[in-house]
């Protein structure tokens, strides 16, 4: 995956990368589709996700890809104005209607209802 991933770098298969909030990247990478790809890194390593249906372990191209464009751009990065309102459309709700949004949008998405159900498993 190393090998391909730093191809799809070097070949300029990432159409977009957006530093959404400190220490965190989204991007979008051309494959066989166009995948949506999420890195941060933090104390204790790199956290990712990429929505390609690579599923064998580890790291998959698209991940490597962003990770290398990191490195080498590290420095010019800022936080993106769609990071930004983002964090302020956030702040602005109130905890009813923050409660409202998270439950319709999990009764409609599966992925993130999935996500959330194990992000927040009951480990009592």
């Amino acid at each position: 995956m190393l090998r391909r991933g730093h191809d799809y770098y070097e070949y300029g298969h990432i159409l977009s990368i957006k530093l959404i909030d400190e220490n965190e990247w989204v991007a979008e990478v051309e494959g066989a589709e166009i995948y949506n790809t999420y890195v941060a890194i933090r104390e204790g390593g790199v956290h990712h996700h990429c929505d390609c249906p690579y599923d064998w372990g580890g790291v998959c191209k698209h991940v490597v890809a962003v990770l290398l464009d990191i490195r080498a751009n590290q420095e010019q990065f800022t936080i993106s104005e769609e990071g930004k309102i983002l964090k302020s459309k956030i702040q602005e709700l109130s905890e009813t209607d923050l409660r409202q949004f998270v439950f319709e949008f999990a009764k409609r998405n599966p992925d993130f209802r999935n996500a959330f159900l194990e992000e927040f498993e009951d480990n009592s």
